[in-house]
């Protein structure tokens, strides 16, 4: 199915992803679990807004309660020391208090990133230099693999997401790092906050190296597929 809608897709695919940076400036990523039309679409979007309803719609969709996505993130090792916040953040959104789940998957997307560079790096404070360095890495090995694209929107998410918050931007209607982590901005108790934190993972996670084959560890299942 997916290679047919490649196919289907050709050019205009193409130009979306050369421009996967537009997508993390909207505020999302491009990730592997969405379909080519998708992608299409989202990258269409002009406004953050759209793109917030658009994606609240599309996981309404795929995976409702986020079944898939609790299952395939709880299952990345990197991720392990996070497990017990990772399911409570689960909890919490099914219960509709999104508010206390910011903040702590602000600190898992952090660790996550942390995850892509060398262990050698992995205490460095500049987790933005982390992706760019990653991104530019992928376009030089390479340039005709996807995941490029996938890096490009990463970057640009992680860009906006890092920029500091002054109290210029106290009126500004979205989330930073920053001020979420260092108490100067309230968590927004709002459903598609937690979505773009836990989508943004999903991205990251599937940047990893894959496991070998004889790994015996069960591979994760990739969300959204469904579509």
């Amino acid at each position: 199915k997916l290679v047919r809608q490649l196919a289907e897709s050709g050019p205009q695919l193409r130009r979306t992803l050369e421009h996967a940076d537009h997508v993390g400036r909207l505020g999302w990523t491009v990730t592997g679990s969405m379909t080519p039309p998708d992608m299409i679409r989202l990258s269409a979007m002009e406004l953050p807004s759209e793109a917030d309803s658009y994606m609240l719609e599309w996981y309404e969709e795929v995976d409702a309660d986020l079944n898939r996505l609790e299952r395939h993130l709880l299952a990345v090792p990197e991720l392990e020391s996070f497990r017990t916040a990772l399911s409570q953040c689960f909890t919490a959104y099914r219960r509709g208090e999104f508010a206390i789940a910011v903040p702590l998957l602000t600190s898992v997307l952090e660790r996550g990133i942390r995850h892509l560079g060398p262990a050698e790096h992995f205490l460095s404070p500049n987790v933005e230099k982390t992706v760019e360095d990653r991104y530019e890495t992928a376009k030089e090995d390479q340039p005709e693999n996807i995941s490029v694209y996938f890096w490009m929107s990463l970057y640009a998410f992680v860009r906006r997401f890092y920029e500091h918050y002054r109290p210029s931007r106290c009126g500004e209607y979205r989330i930073f790092r920053h001020g979420i982590q260092h108490g100067t901005q309230p968590p927004p108790n709002e459903r598609v906050e937690v979505l773009r934190l836990l989508h943004a993972l999903n991205t990251i996670t599937g940047l990893y190296p894959k496991l070998p084959l004889n790994d015996a560890r069960e591979p994760s299942s990739p969300v959204g597929q469904a579509k």
